[in-house]
């Protein structure tokens, strides 16, 4: 159920929502908790009950554009189909993989240059050529929706979520997706891209850490975050999402979900997007051009994973008969930061050696054999 009062922790989440992570004195005074307050609950306790913290990278702006591949390995590759897939991410752009368990399929983003989308596609036949891959297929995405966790269903005390499923009632209407755009891209550079990447990796790193790590002078860095990275959107937002803490996920407490629809009708998505969005478990909504996939991911605790399917069942048109349910396989996924071995520092520009990476792709499946 919807909690009456609020304590001090779900104070502070609803603060980063707004303001992110980073400024304590900021979530102090928003929220009335103390600043030292804040930071432990922000760098030590969140994390212990399960809650982890994102930033969220613009990809438009950087002159990305999101793809859903979903690909199936053959048998013969199959055994090395993740250190295949960790080398695509510096050959291709891959940013995000998964096994699904009981099939024999991944779910694949990779975010392109607009400028190499024949590249891209031309290297995902390769991997075809080679018989790496005997199927996929490859979306483009229309928008993306990353959801957080909603405090009013959380008790952070105990780390669990709060909600009678047999009452909860519909929202009245979604949030507002985002776009993917071929007109907001801006002018970056290798500083930019290196804070950004830092930054997807651990949303609650200092400028003094990062500048360190790059061997930056660290003016030059807070310069290029205070300018670019925050004030051009580069990082347009923070979520917060549960992910389950180390004991249920040890004890398989945790249930990683990803739901997909295929050829939606608009009645259809406006019906689906209310359901998913009134689950408090939900992480991400994409829709792929045309309607042609929506898809949509969440954890849900163990506890609660019959109840979810009764909500869904109950609440999706048609009993939800055409949904399509898959397990995230925790242990079979990755994701990973903008690719910043596929930028060049000299020309501020994204790369994509076509040749050299088809020749690196056929050495790999040559040593993997």
């Amino acid at each position: 159920m919807a909690r009456a009062v609020e304590d001090a922790t779900a104070k502070i989440v609803r603060a980063i929502l707004q303001v992110g992570p980073s400024n304590y004195s900021l979530i102090s005074r928003l929220t009335g908790v103390p600043p030292e307050t804040v930071r432990y609950k922000i760098k030590e306790q969140l994390g212990r009950k399960g809650i982890s913290l994102h930033a969220l990278v613009d990809t438009s702006k950087l002159g990305l554009r999101r793809h859903i591949v979903q690909m199936r390995f053959t048998d013969k590759f199959k055994p090395y189909a993740r250190t295949i897939l960790q080398a695509l991410h510096d050959l291709a752009y891959l940013t995000y993989y998964s096994g699904q368990l009981l099939t024999n399929e991944y779910y694949t983003i990779f975010n392109v240059p607009e400028e190499y989308q024949r590249e891209f596609h031309e290297m995902i036949d390769e991997m075809a050529t080679l018989e790496i891959i005997e199927r996929y297929k490859i979306r483009p995405v229309f928008w993306t929706n990353y959801v957080s966790l909603r405090p009013e269903y959380f008790d952070f005390r105990a780390g669990t979520f709060d909600v009678d499923l047999k009452n909860l009632e519909l929202i009245e209407r979604p949030p507002d997706p985002t776009y993917e755009s071929r007109s907001e891209k801006i002018k970056i550079d290798h500083y930019d891209v290196t804070i950004v990447a830092a930054l997807q990796k651990n949303a609650l790193s200092t400028i003094a850490e990062i500048a360190r790590e790059a061997k930056f002078h660290e003016k030059t860095a807070q310069y290029h975050y205070t300018q670019h990275v925050m004030g051009e959107g580069l990082i347009s937002r923070y979520v917060v999402n549960w992910i389950g803490d180390i004991e249920s996920i040890r004890s398989n407490f945790v249930i990683y979900q990803r739901y997909m629809i295929e050829n939606l009708t608009q009645k259809e998505l406006d019906n689906a997007r209310i359901v998913f969005n009134t689950l408090p478990f939900l992480w991400t909504e994409i829709l792929t051009f045309n309607r042609d996939l929506y898809v949509v991911e969440m954890a849900v605790p163990v506890d609660l994973y019959l109840s979810t399917q009764y909500f869904l069942y109950e609440h999706l048109l048609n009993k939800g008969e055409k949904l399509i349910t898959r397990l995230i396989d925790p242990i079979n996924s990755m994701p990973f930061t903008v690719p910043k071995s596929l930028f060049d520092p000299e020309r501020n520009a994204w790369t994509f050696p076509i040749e050299e990476n088809k020749k690196k792709l056929r050495a790999l499946a040559q040593r993997v054999k």
